[in-house]
Order: C-alpha cells, then sequence, then structure tokens
C-alpha cells in the first residue's frame, strides 16, 4: 500500500506490523516520515492483503470451472490470445499489484457471467438440428415430419420448423429396417466382445432409424402415423405429449419400449399399434384395442371393467376376458390358462411383463 507525502509523492510501504511505527524515506523531497499510530492503516492492509489472497484463490478457481465447463477440451488459440492479453494489461500498469488486482476482477467477473450464461443454455430444451428432418408443409403452414436422415440415438423433435409447428409424425417417420432384428441377434451370437456385440459397417449404416433410443415429442404433435416408430428396435424412452389424438396402426410395430402411456385426448388407436415389443411392460389406456398387443407374451394384466378387446392379445385371453363378464381385476397366465386373482403384488416373482389398461 502507499501513503502520501507533503511533497505529494506517493510512497510505497512493502510491510506493516501490527502496533510498530512506520519510518520511510521520501525520495523526492528527502524527507522522513514517521507514522507512530499505524492501526487504521494496519487494518488497511490487512484488508488489501486478504482481497489479493481473494483475487489469486478465484484466479484458480475460475480457470477449474472454465476447464470443466469446456470439458477439458483446449482452444490453442484461444489460450494464446488470453495469455497475450494478460501478459499486456500487467505489463501496462508500473504497479504490478494494481495490474494484478485488476486482471484477478476481469478473470472472476468474467467467469462468473459466463457460467450464468451456461446454466442459463442449459436450461434452455435443446433440440435436434431440424435440417435433419425431411418435411412436408401443408397449405396451413404446419409441419408434418416425413422422415429422420440424422444419426443420432437421441432425438428431440423441436416444436417448430422454419417457424411453423410442426403437428404430426408421418406414416413410416422413423421406421427401422425389418430384417435389423434378426440380423442383430444373429450378430450377438457370432460377435460377441467385451464391449459388446460389434456392429458390421453395412449393419450399422442400415439400422440409423434401428438404433434410436429416445424420441422427445413435442407438445404441438397431433397424429403419429402408420409404422412411424416400427421396428425401433432400441427405443426405450418415449413420451405421448397429451396434444396427440391419434396412434396410427402398427405404430411402435416391433419397437424396444418397456413403458407407454396413453393419454386422454388420444381417441383413435390403429390395429396392432403396439404388437410385438416384446419388452413392453406397462400401458395405460382407456380405449378398444384390436390386435394390439399380438406378439407380446404378457402373463400378467391388471384390466379395468368393459374393455373392448378385439384379438388384442395373445394365449386367448380376449375370450377369457369376455366369458369372465369383462372383469376388472388381475389376470395371470400360468401352464397354459388364464386366472383371476383378486390380488396378486406387483413385484410377485417369475412375472415378466406387466400392462394395465384402464377404461
Amino acid at each position: 500500500m502507499k501513503i502520501k507525502c507533503n511533497c505529494g509523492k506517493k510512497i510505497e510501504i512493502e510491510k506493516i506490523k501490527k502496533n510498530e511505527p512506520i519510518k520511510v524515506v521520501c525520495s523526492s523531497c528527502e524527507n522522513e516520515i514517521v507514522i507512530n499510530d499505524t492501526k487504521s492503516l494496519y487494518k488497511k492492509y490487512i484488508a488489501l492483503l486478504a482481497f489479493d489472497v481473494f483475487l489469486m484463490l478465484s484466479i484458480i478457481i475460475s480457470v477449474v470451472l472454465l476447464l470443466i465447463n469446456l470439458n477439458f477440451k483446449f482452444d490453442l488459440r484461444f489460450i494464446i490470445f488470453i495469455i497475450g492479453l494478460m501478459a499486456a494489461l500487467f505489463s501496462l500498469w508500473k504497479d504490478k499489484k494494481i495490474a494484478l488486482r485488476i486482471i484477478g476482477t476481469i478473470v472472476t467477473v468474467s467467469t462468473v457471467v459466463l457460467l450464468i450464461w451456461n446454466s442459463i443454455l442449459l436450461s434452455m430444451p435443446k433440440y435436434s438440428n431440424p435440417k435433419d428432418f425431411f418435411i412436408l408443409i401443408d397449405n396451413r403452414n404446419e409441419v408434418t415430419i416425413l422422415s429422420y436422415r440424422g444419426i443420432d440415438e437421441v432425438i428431440s423433435i423441436p416444436p417448430k420448423i422454419k417457424k411453423m409447428k410442426v403437428k404430426a409424425i408421418g406414416n413410416n417417420a422413423f421406421k427401422g429396417d425389418a430384417q435389423f432384428p434378426a440380423l442383430y441377434q444373429k450378430v450377438l451370437k457370432e460377435n460377441k466382445f467385451s464391449g459388446g456385440p460389434m456392429l458390421t459397417s453395412g449393419l450399422y449404416g442400415m439400422s440409423v432409424n434401428n438404433r434410436i433410443r429416445t424420441v422427445v415429442l413435442p407438445d404441438t404433435i397431433e397424429s403419429i402415423g402408420k409404422e412411424a416408430f416400427a421396428f425401433t428396435t432400441f427405443l426405450s424412452d418415449i413420451k405421448i405429449p397429451g396434444t396427440v389424438k391419434t396412434i396410427g396402426d402398427r405404430a411402435f410395430q416391433e419397437s424396444g419400449i418397456t413403458f407407454i402411456e396413453i393419454p386422454d385426448s388420444v381417441i383413435v388407436i390403429g390395429h396392432q399399434a403396439f404388437c410385438g415389443s416384446p419388452d413392453l411392460q406397462f400401458l395405460r389406456s382407456k380405449f378398444e384395442l384390436e390386435g394390439t398387443f399380438i406378439g407380446n407374451k404378457l402373463n400378467k394384466i391388471k384390466i379395468g371393467s368393459n374393455v373392448k378387446l378385439n384379438n388384442s392379445f395373445e394365449n386367448d385371453f380376449d375370450d377369457f376376458y369376455n366369458l369372465n363378464g369383462c372383469k376388472a381385476g388381475i389376470y395371470v397366465y400360468n401352464n397354459g390358462e388364464w386366472n383371476m386373482e383378486a390380488k396378486v403384488p406387483d413385484n410377485a416373482s417369475g412375472v415378466r411383463y406387466f400392462l394395465v389398461i384402464e377404461q
């Protein structure tokens, strides 16, 4: 810190000790300055020292946070620019402590602003690139997704493309290759590695839609077309928004979904909409189901009363349910026959699938 001489010259004091007088000689007028009461100066000195330490720690923490924020990915040109800028700022001031304080303040404030901006960006929904979708624009300026041309396994469809609302998922839009499941099972048997099965380049190329794992639908979608997600072998996460009114025939045929909930907005579920999805464990619906679960080896079903079934399940469950008076309850398939059980724990051992249909 500095004190001012009577001649106007500022004199640098390197260190101040508690309760010790200060004696310094002015280099300009050569007068000796003696300060006996150093209590206020000592407090100011300690405050500045603490501030300098705070700035140094802030610079270190800022650098660490920036590295974490950038996932430890370095841009050499950016690093050279920052180092050059700091060196230039440092050289501009003769008083290096002031230079350090200015640089430390700039770095700290910049890091705080960057982290706040990054948190704002992270809180905003991230959508897939609109260019990855082949679309149809109708005469009402509404968009239908016709196909997907990207390679991502996690897809988030934007609510608007070209400033127009996305209203529908078209027929076959995300349909996978029907031959892929069988070929994949063959690869599983023939090519097992520590990291999992290795797909050939040809199989990997043909399986773009088969490899989709997550699809996020915007709340602007009103219809899902025929076979829209058929043969999406690895699809395990999709939520149908409360704006959807129709689900087309075989929309999720042989998909990998294990859970799906049909919102109240849906008024039409197409023929065999979920057929051949062997891992489907849980579904809620309020509609007549026609051929919906053909190919799903369900052995436990919880169903509401008077649900209209039309060749919906394997193992003649439709007939048993109708003959039993379409009563609500839990039905279990065992040893080749269905039985209604009043109470069966949801976590009963040996139960592979659990389906809920509410009327």
